[in-house]
């Protein structure tokens, strides 16, 4: 009779990972040790933990399957969930951040490296096709920007006024590593010398 019945919670136990122990206590006469001391001797702990975590990706992942639409001109994964204004999408669970390309990483690519973040590979902020995904390091994130100011002034080849940004002409901001013309910073240090030390000459333009 108590071997059937073990049996029965054993496999209650493992047919329902997520059912409390005191239910299943409660609903067979037992103490909470005992039905622990069941799951033990089975050796059905581990198997209850497996099940669970398979049932939290799962309906994780179907939670996240429903807010999607597939674009098939571009292929993006475009997300119809609630977003933030810079149109990254937002998914409530807790290993992704809250960030819905983050999610579809996860569940599609697996562990997000130390030290990365996901960048999309086609500049659409709402995708979240793991395709379009990569993890690389912030300062590659930032210099793929098509928007951020790091990545336009990295792209740029001439300062403001059509001076080249390359050999002798090219210097380093000490203070921050910015690229510097040298021409203007020329320029600019003659202003400067004929404001401060002979201001009644306001009116000399230096050339640049």
């Amino acid at each position: 009779m108590h071997a059937e019945r073990n049996q029965e919670i054993g496999a209650l136990l493992v047919a329902k990972p997520f059912l409390q122990v005191t239910e299943i206590a409660n609903r067979f006469g037992l103490t909470h040790q005992r039905i622990s001391q069941i799951c033990f001797e089975r050796g059905l702990i581990d198997s209850r933990r497996k099940l669970a975590h398979e049932f939290r990706v799962n309906n994780v992942l179907s939670r996240f399957l429903d807010k999607i639409s597939p674009e098939p001109n571009s292929g993006c994964w475009l997300w119809n969930g609630a977003a933030i204004p810079l149109g990254y999408g937002r998914f409530a669970w807790e290993p992704c951040g809250g960030f819905a390309h983050r999610a579809a990483y996860l569940l599609f690519k697996g562990e997000i490296p130390s030290g990365k973040e996901i960048d999309h590979l086609c500049r659409v902020s709402c995708c979240v096709n793991p395709d379009h995904l990569e993890a690389v390091t912030h300062k590659v994130n930032i210099h793929r920007s098509p928007i951020h100011p790091a990545a336009i002034n990295k792209r740029k080849t001439h300062c403001k006024y059509g001076h080249p940004l390359s050999g002798n002409n090219l210097g380093c901001n000490p203070t921050n590593g910015s690229r510097v013309c040298l021409n203007c910073a020329r320029a600019s240090g003659r202003r400067y010398y004929h404001r401060t030390y002979h201001p009644e000459r306001k009116s000399v333009r230096v050339s640049r």
